[in-house]
């Protein structure tokens, strides 16, 4: 991004122009890009949310400041110097502090193959930077869905559909790569881990396409065989 887009994007977020889709409960969020300008600005737009951040910009930072902060979403990217990110989650799933938190991959790359790797190391999402943070900010549903969907029914309804409809997307897109890791993992363990988060996935997003998508033919036929396969599979 021009340096002139991202001081227009942090004036917009000063003076208070973005909108948010899940004010509310205040969350700890980590974010850890080697990127100094993508970090900071998405730094700041959770900030606007009234979610506390704290930013590590590499690797080895974000371990070391994590495990007194117990953020509650970690936003990874992927491809840093010196340690990338899958060696950041496997240090990160050996500690307590992370064990409710949603870890998710944050790359350039929406390919099959990336999503895949990512399921198999154990990322609960992967999402593209690309899609922007109008779909980011629908992480916020994530870890706090069923106390959310009642109070922001009406609201999600009004205000970035678009932008939720492509997470819910991209999600139930995450647990097809997480059935293609349990059908080709020789690991007993890894099997029962992406099944299990799956399952989890497809629950919660079908509860978020009844309340808030249900219209959305291709989200629903998404679901449909996402379940079909799901029960295949635990046959």
């Amino acid at each position: 991004m021009p340096a002139r887009s991202r001081r227009a994007q942090r004036q917009r977020i000063k003076e208070g122009n973005i909108t948010v889709a899940a004010k509310g409960s205040r969350l700890r969020v980590r974010l850890v890009d080697d990127h100094v300008d993508t970090v900071e600005t998405t730094a700041l737009l959770f900030q606007t949310n009234g979610h506390e951040t704290r930013i590590g910009r590499d690797g080895a930072e974000a371990i070391e400041q994590s495990d007194a902060f117990w953020p509650y979403l970690i936003l990874l990217d992927i491809h840093m110097p010196k340690m990338d990110g899958f060696e950041v989650l496997r240090q990160l799933r050996r500690m307590r502090f992370v064990e409710e938190s949603v870890i998710v991959a944050v790359t350039n790359y929406a390919h099959l193959f990336r999503r895949r790797r990512c399921a198999e190391a154990g990322f609960d999402l992967h999402l593209p930077k690309f899609l922007g943070f109008a779909v980011f900010e629908q992480l916020l549903w994530f870890p706090q869905l069923s106390s959310r969907l009642p109070e922001e029914s009406s609201r999600a309804a009004l205000q970035l559909t678009q932008a939720l409809v492509t997470f819910i997307g991209t999600t139930i897109q995450m647990a097809s790569s997480l059935h293609d890791v349990w059908a080709e993992s020789p690991n007993a363990d890894v099997k029962s881990g992406s099944l299990a988060k799956a399952r989890k996935i497809h629950n919660e997003m079908a509860e978020l396409v009844g309340s808030h998508a249900a219209g959305h033919m291709g989200l629903v036929s998404a679901l449909g065989e996402l379940r079909s396969r799901h029960k295949s599979l635990s046959l």
